[in-house]
């Protein structure tokens, strides 16, 4: 059996301490209602409905996105860095697997609130553990305040190949 990822490493840098707040802030309260929600989800799958709880914790409509029931994490994992600069910088990133679209969701919140002129890039990995056919790709998600789209080097060759077929 192999085993296949989705790695990635992205930072925003050059962070005020009031975005540095924020951002640890908000991805801490993240985290804890994703692991919150995956955990009540996992009990909800194995439980018969007299004996759920549901979690006490009221989502705002904001938060309703990132409950991924089932998934119960947030998507990526993350660190702030203090910089020479007296500031910080903000690295996402996922070792194993991770959600480029809850980086997006995340990162158009963050310039919503922070940066609306700015925009940000990412670029991943799609790895497999073993050579197989159609399990090695990629992509890039790019992120403004107002939305983010992602694109995969499949859906590109997609496209070229249905040119292709039109031309022939």
């Amino acid at each position: 059996m192999a085993d296949n990822y989705t790695q990635f490493s992205e930072g925003i840098d050059k962070l005020t301490t009031d975005e540095a707040a924020w951002c640890d802030a908000r991805l801490t309260y993240l985290e804890a209602i994703c692991r919150l929600y995956g955990a009540w989800s996992s009990f909800h799958r194995c439980s018969s409905p007299a004996e759920l709880r549901y979690p006490s914790v009221e989502l705002l409509p904001e938060d309703k996105p990132w409950v991924d029931f089932g998934a119960g994490d947030l998507g990526f994992e993350w660190e702030l860095h203090d910089s020479s600069h007296n500031d910080a910088d903000l690295w996402m990133y996922a070792d194993d697997s991770g959600d480029v679209e809850k980086v997006g969701m995340f990162v158009q919140e963050f310039l919503g609130r922070w940066r609306p002129k700015d925009c940000f890039i990412l670029t991943w990995a799609s790895t497999c553990s073993k050579p197989r056919l159609g399990e090695f790709s990629g992509g890039a998600l790019f992120v403004t305040a107002h939305g983010y789209e992602t694109m995969t080097p499949s859906e590109w060759l997609s496209e070229k190949q249905a040119a292709h077929r039109t031309a022939v």
